[in-house]
Protein backbone atom coordinates (compact mmCIF):
# COMPACT_ATOMS: atom_id res chain seq x y z
CA UNK A 1 0.00 0.00 0.00
CA UNK A 2 1.31 3.56 -0.91
CA UNK A 3 -0.23 6.41 0.88
CA UNK A 4 0.34 10.00 0.24
CA UNK A 5 0.64 13.78 -0.04
CA UNK A 6 1.83 15.62 -3.23
CA UNK A 7 1.67 19.37 -3.05
CA UNK A 8 1.65 21.17 -7.26
CA UNK A 9 2.14 24.27 -8.70
CA UNK A 10 -0.90 26.64 -8.30
CA UNK A 11 -1.38 25.72 -4.63
CA UNK A 12 -3.20 21.72 -5.81
CA UNK A 13 -2.84 19.25 -3.31
CA UNK A 14 -2.95 15.43 -4.49
CA UNK A 15 -3.54 12.54 -1.92
CA UNK A 16 -3.13 9.58 -2.98
CA UNK A 17 -4.24 6.14 -1.77
CA UNK A 18 -2.89 2.52 -3.61
CA UNK A 19 -3.35 -0.47 -2.80
CA UNK A 20 -2.20 -3.88 -4.70
CA UNK A 21 -2.37 -7.48 -3.93
CA UNK A 22 -2.18 -11.31 -5.01
CA UNK A 23 -5.03 -13.51 -5.10
CA UNK A 24 -5.39 -14.74 -1.40
CA UNK A 25 -4.76 -18.28 -0.97
CA UNK A 26 -8.54 -20.21 -0.83
CA UNK A 27 -8.63 -23.89 0.89
CA UNK A 28 -11.25 -26.16 -0.83
CA UNK A 29 -13.73 -27.76 1.89
CA UNK A 30 -15.93 -30.36 1.72
CA UNK A 31 -18.73 -31.21 4.49
CA UNK A 32 -18.32 -35.11 3.81
CA UNK A 33 -15.61 -37.41 5.85
CA UNK A 34 -13.35 -37.95 2.96
CA UNK A 35 -10.02 -39.60 4.63
CA UNK A 36 -12.49 -41.48 6.94
CA UNK A 37 -11.19 -40.44 10.60
CA UNK A 38 -14.85 -39.81 11.10
CA UNK A 39 -14.35 -36.17 11.45
CA UNK A 40 -15.88 -34.52 8.55
CA UNK A 41 -14.96 -30.66 9.49
CA UNK A 42 -11.20 -31.11 8.25
CA UNK A 43 -11.52 -32.58 4.61
CA UNK A 44 -10.57 -30.86 2.03
CA UNK A 45 -12.46 -31.07 -1.48
CA UNK A 46 -11.52 -34.25 -3.78
CA UNK A 47 -10.89 -33.48 -7.84
CA UNK A 48 -10.02 -36.28 -9.95
CA UNK A 49 -9.95 -38.71 -6.89
CA UNK A 50 -6.85 -36.67 -5.44
CA UNK A 51 -7.95 -34.89 -2.25
CA UNK A 52 -6.75 -31.12 -2.35
CA UNK A 53 -3.78 -29.44 0.00
CA UNK A 54 -4.06 -26.22 1.79
CA UNK A 55 -3.98 -23.16 0.32
CA UNK A 56 -4.07 -24.71 -3.34
CA UNK A 57 -5.83 -22.08 -5.18
CA UNK A 58 -5.63 -18.64 -5.31
CA UNK A 59 -8.48 -15.75 -5.22
CA UNK A 60 -8.60 -12.50 -7.41
CA UNK A 61 -6.04 -10.65 -7.52
CA UNK A 62 -6.98 -6.76 -5.82
CA UNK A 63 -5.62 -3.57 -7.16
CA UNK A 64 -7.39 -0.23 -6.21
CA UNK A 65 -6.24 3.47 -6.29
CA UNK A 66 -7.86 6.41 -5.07
CA UNK A 67 -7.11 10.42 -5.76
CA UNK A 68 -8.08 13.43 -3.91
CA UNK A 69 -7.36 16.95 -5.65
CA UNK A 70 -8.21 19.93 -3.75
CA UNK A 71 -7.39 23.63 -3.16
CA UNK A 72 -7.57 26.42 -0.50
CA UNK A 73 -8.78 29.87 -1.06
CA UNK A 74 -8.29 32.12 1.32
CA UNK A 75 -10.67 35.12 1.62
CA UNK A 76 -9.61 38.31 3.86
CA UNK A 77 -6.63 37.01 5.47
CA UNK A 78 -8.55 35.02 7.91
CA UNK A 79 -10.90 32.77 6.33
CA UNK A 80 -9.83 29.91 3.93
CA UNK A 81 -12.19 27.27 2.19
CA UNK A 82 -10.93 23.99 0.52
CA UNK A 83 -12.83 22.61 -2.40
CA UNK A 84 -11.97 19.07 -3.19
CA UNK A 85 -13.16 16.63 -5.75
CA UNK A 86 -12.37 12.48 -5.14
CA UNK A 87 -12.00 10.15 -7.64
CA UNK A 88 -12.25 6.32 -6.22
CA UNK A 89 -11.31 3.32 -8.26
CA UNK A 90 -9.51 4.65 -10.82
CA UNK A 91 -8.43 1.47 -12.38
CA UNK A 92 -12.22 0.60 -12.52
CA UNK A 93 -11.23 -3.05 -11.66
CA UNK A 94 -13.85 -4.87 -9.57
CA UNK A 95 -13.45 -4.93 -5.90
CA UNK A 96 -15.15 -8.52 -4.53
CA UNK A 97 -15.85 -8.52 -1.09
CA UNK A 98 -13.98 -11.28 1.22
CA UNK A 99 -15.70 -13.99 1.97
CA UNK A 100 -16.12 -14.77 5.73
Amino acid sequence: MVAGNFYVPGGFSLSLLFQAETGRPITLTTPVDVNGLGDPTNDRAVINGVQTTMDEFRGTPYIQADLRVSRPFTFHERWAITPFVEFFNLFNRTILAPIM
